[in-house]
């Protein structure tokens, strides 16, 4: 095994000579050396694993006999020559590169590739056996690319998790959903879908658990297909063309956690639907034209309920309230009211009500943002993480300030910075308000104030200040 990581190391004709001498050499790491813009390694037959990442190679020899991973993210690349065919190859990552096709060799028969990742390049066409051939493909990544369609093919495969985000596909192959029996997760997020294909005829064969469709041309026919999936337990529908929600087909996705419905046209609910949901724990319905809100507490497992931007102009607080009901967001409703004195009955419960338009307080200031909130949906139950939220800033409507602190596991040095950024900044900003040293020196004050739990613990931060120009009311 030979390591050369995070050097500056640069290869001429002599290095790479000496390298294909390494006959036995069965793993190398080569990345971060961003001075790398070629790598040949053809003589080396035994390579099993080869590390490249991070590099600016613009050009990958290897010989693919024994190869079994290949990790070549982040550089340059339009294509990999392989002097042998990679059959024993499992795994393979070319992701932020500039491939415009996929190689050669994933249409072969006889492969044993089982993830392949090629995200974030410029690729407009797959393989034609991509989906017959790879008999043992269990995870693929294409997200960000320019694909406008899939191969029309599509056999009984293996395939359980499938990321196509953020193309340009328009429309699915008749077979994808039939015939991709234990596909788990798929995302075609970010693309031109105006309809979904049918499933398979047989229930049980429809495993699908996470779905994820946002940003597409979508319209209400869509939950009579989704309807099919039984075991969906994440769907996000954001941001389509959805105006109405059909009550029967909703009412068969019993085990959803997640459901997402934000940016649509949606002005009512289905109440018996959303009362057979007694799994759900997370429920986006921001930006859609709900004047009404149904009764909500037969959700007892709904901890985050967002209907901000809608049209509320009534609410009973009561319903809004299911017992395990953490977050609420009514922001951006102009007509809703919900005094001070209605959530006494609350006082038992902890509940963050965020930004409730309307909310009788003469001491408030009227901001330029619109502020919310975020919610994870990762599968950490809980997080060390805290939040400045200050949109008028240093008293001014003009001015704001957010930010972000992550502290892993523990909220120790995240409580820190909370509490101390926005004094520090304001005395970093009288002394210089040019924004590369203020910010420079905020940071830097921060850094003395957290003492050795900063080198103990430490923390990851996201600081945005936002001012208005003294030229200009921008």
């Amino acid at each position: 095994q030979l390591d050369l990581r995070m050097n500056q190391i640069k290869f001429d004709d002599n290095d790479l000579l000496l390298l294909n001498q390494l006959i036995n050499l069965t793993h190398i790491d080569v990345s971060h050396n961003s001075r790398i813009n070629e790598i040949d390694l053809r003589s080396l037959h035994k390579l099993e694993q080869i590390r490249c990442s991070y590099n600016n190679a613009t050009r990958l020899v290897l010989n693919g006999h024994a190869l079994r991973q290949l990790n070549a993210s982040h550089n340059r690349l339009k294509q990999i020559d392989l002097m042998a065919a990679p059959i024993n190859l499992i795994q393979i990552d070319i992701s932020w590169n500039e491939f415009q096709i996929l190689p050669d060799w994933l249409n072969e028969d006889n492969s044993s590739i089982e993830r392949l990742i090629a995200d974030h390049n410029r690729i407009n066409v797959l393989p034609n056996k991509l989906f017959t051939s790879n008999k043992r493909l269990q995870y693929i990544r294409l997200d960000h690319n320019r694909l406008l369609y899939l191969p029309d093919k599509i056999s009984t495969s293996n395939v359980e998790t499938l990321l196509l985000h953020c193309n340009q596909i328009e429309n699915l192959p008749v077979c994808l959903l039939k015939n991709m029996h234990r596909l788990k997760i798929l995302n075609l997020s970010s693309n031109q879908l105006v309809a979904l294909p049918l499933p398979n005829d047989r229930t049980d064969l429809n495993r699908l658990q996470e779905l994820y469709l946002s940003c597409n041309e979508l319209d209400d026919d869509v939950f009579a297909i989704i309807s099919r999936y039984e075991r969906l337990k994440v769907l996000y529908l954001a941001y389509n063309k959805i105006e109405q929600i059909d009550d029967t087909s909703l009412s068969k996705l019993n085990s959803l956690t997640d459901l997402n419905l934000s940016g649509n046209n949606i002005q009512s609910l289905p109440q018996t639907a959303l009362s057979s949901m007694e799994n759900l724990q997370v429920l986006y319905l921001h930006s859609n034209k709900l004047c009404a809100i149904p009764d909500l507490r037969r959700l007892k497992s709904l901890k985050v309920l967002d209907l901000s931007f809608n049209a509320i102009d009534s609410a009973s607080i009561d319903n809004l309230f299911p017992p395990s009901l953490t977050i609420l967001d009514l922001s951006g409703n102009q007509e809703i009211n919900i005094q001070r004195d209605s959530l006494k009955s609350l006082s038992q419960k902890s509940v963050s009500l965020i930004n409730i338009s309307g909310l009788s307080d003469a001491s408030s200031d009227i901001s330029l943002w619109s502020v919310g909130f975020a919610h994870s949906s990762g599968s950490r139950n809980r997080l060390a993480i805290t939040t400045v939220n200050e949109s008028s800033f240093n008293y001014s409507s003009n001015d704001a300030l957010f930010a972000m602190f992550d502290g892993g596991l523990n909220n120790e040095v995240p409580m820190i910075l909370k509490h101390k950024l926005p004094d520090i900044l304001q005395h970093e900003y009288e002394q210089c308000n040019q924004a590369n040293f203020y910010l420079k020196h905020t940071f830097l004050s921060l850094q003395k104030r957290l003492k050795t739990a900063g080198q103990r613990l430490g923390a990851a931060s996201t600081v945005v200040h936002i001012r208005s120009l003294p030229q200009s009311n921008t």
